[in-house]
């Protein structure tokens, strides 16, 4: 279980006949008050997420700002054993369906698309342009895949290879 924590916010001197409240999640707001005395108090609870990150990360219905995304390997796979093509397109299509599925059991609505977090390379990215690379990072991979099946057909083109540049790049090439 997460550990819990209780923040506490004092309002020292608030202008009399103001209302304060805390907002929780996107729009909600929590026990508003008017102020009449010399401070207002609000105290609520969040949930230490990652204690080891710098700061830690906060969760919890009145954490709000730009989440952090959890670190990520993008060299993992040159450290993987080699695996053959068959494998390799199988474990992509599994992988893809899985995340297709969890995203369309998010229900996004359009609003959803501005929301920001932090990309611990590139900084603060709304969830539109995450979504905006995921989709163009898939087709590196099947541009990837069209080029390796085009070079097989280099020596085959003959001459025709000199407008054809898809097989006179390498397969690896970008």
């Amino acid at each position: 279980m997460k550990p819990q924590l209780f923040l506490r916010i004092v309002v020292v001197d608030p202008p009399s006949g103001t209302t304060f409240a805390l907002q929780q999640g996107r729009s909600e707001l929590v026990a508003p008050v008017k102020a009449t005395a010399s401070s207002i108090v609000f105290e609520f609870p969040v949930f230490v997420a990652d204690a080891a990150s710098r700061p830690p990360r906060l969760t919890g219905g009145f954490a709000q700002g730009p989440r952090a995304f959890a670190p990520f390997d993008r060299f993992a796979q040159l450290r993987q054993t080699q695996r053959t093509g068959p494998e390799l397109v199988a474990e992509f299509a599994k992988c893809r369906a899985d995340n297709l599925r969890a995203l369309a059991a998010l229900d996004l609505q359009p609003a959803d698309l501005a929301r920001r977090a932090r990309h611990p390379e590139l900084g603060v990215v709304t969830l539109g342009q995450h979504l905006a690379t995921w989709v163009a990072h898939d087709l590196t991979h099947i541009a990837q895949i069209a080029r390796a099946m085009a070079h097989r057909y280099r020596d085959a083109v003959g001459p025709g290879r000199a407008y054809l540049r898809i097989v006179r790049e390498s397969p690896g090439s970008q």
